[in-house]
């Protein structure tokens, strides 16, 4: 969103306590957007062999959190004259918005252990070995 730059000519110029408002806010009153928030990863997926289950993957990593908007720079301001006093003038751009949060990383699955665990493992293991 654009703005004419302003331009002054006089001969003296006296801001007399004012001042002249040139920033961002002219441009665009609003706040810019914050950026939204990235995607939760995904869970961890499980396997079950003979009764047992257990975790095959860890949890998927969340996304990046998206952009905020920008925030709208002031406008160009030339002021021409042969003197001045009190002058006073903005022309402060707005600040942009924050970007948005990360996604949670997925929940990761509880393992087990135990002798008859691992034999149940090491069995299925040399199962699917075969099977290739």
């Amino acid at each position: 969103m654009g703005a004419d730059p302003l331009v002054i000519i006089a001969d003296s110029y006296d801001g007399n306590g004012g001042s002249i408002d040139a920033s961002g806010r002219i441009k665009n009153p609003n706040d810019a957007v914050p950026g939204s928030n990235g995607v939760d990863g995904a869970p961890a997926r499980f396997k079950t062999v003979a009764h047992r289950t257990w975790p095959v993957s860890a949890g998927g990593n969340g996304t990046s959190g998206k952009n905020g908007e920008s925030g709208s720079s002031g406008v160009d301001v030339t002021l021409l004259c042969c003197s001045g006093v009190h002058v006073n003038i903005n022309t402060v751009g707005t600040p942009g918005a924050p970007g948005g949060d990360a996604g949670r990383g997925g929940d990761g699955g509880d393992g087990w252990y135990g002798a008859e665990n691992r034999w149940q493992l090491v069995a299925h293991q040399a199962t699917v070995a075969t099977r290739k």
